[in-house]
């Protein structure tokens, strides 16, 4: 996913994504709504930008529209089949769609691709709490405590699985 907001086109730097500055901005105000349609008007010029889809996938999820959120997210993974990011996201959604299996699949997918990020760790062991799988869950948070003792959001997760 394209981090920089400009890009080099024929050895000049492109203009600026105008539509995705203006949804992050959006979403760094609060205005989900802004965000939302920033993305969307982003995507009409660059529908093969997973990011944007991703973007416009989790402003969706915070208003409440998980059916569309699922769309872009299901768009997103089209585009990028091997992100991590895009499959956490994906795992979220469908936990919060009450597909718990399904929601863990993507997370252990997730963890798959990009095991170094903690946080997809953290993600996938929300996911097997969520399903009731407290035993796994806790040896997977032992292992992120492990390598980060001091971080007190892992002792949390942890705590809640007793």
């Amino acid at each position: 996913m394209e981090q920089a907001l400009g890009r080099i086109h024929r050895g000049t730097v492109a203009p600026m994504r105008p539509h995705w500055a203006a949804a992050i901005e959006s979403q760094r105000t609060g205005d989900r709504a802004g965000a939302i349609a920033h993305f969307q008007r982003h995507l009409e010029h660059e529908p093969q930008d997973a990011g944007g889809w991703l973007g416009l996938g989790a402003a969706l999820r915070r208003e409440g529209r998980l059916d569309a959120a699922l769309v872009c997210c299901q768009r997103a993974l089209r585009l990028c089949p091997r992100d991590a990011a895009v499959w956490s996201n994906l795992g979220r959604l469908w936990t919060d769609l009450g597909q718990i299996e399904q929601g863990l699949r993507a997370h252990r997918r997730a963890v798959e691709l990009d095991p170094s990020r903690l946080e997809l760790r953290v993600g996938c062991a929300a996911a097997l709490r969520d399903a009731c799988r407290f035993e796994e869950a806790e040896r997977l948070l032992d292992g992120c405590l492990s390598h980060e003792p001091g971080r007190r959001d892992l002792r949390l997760e942890r705590a809640l699985l007793r």
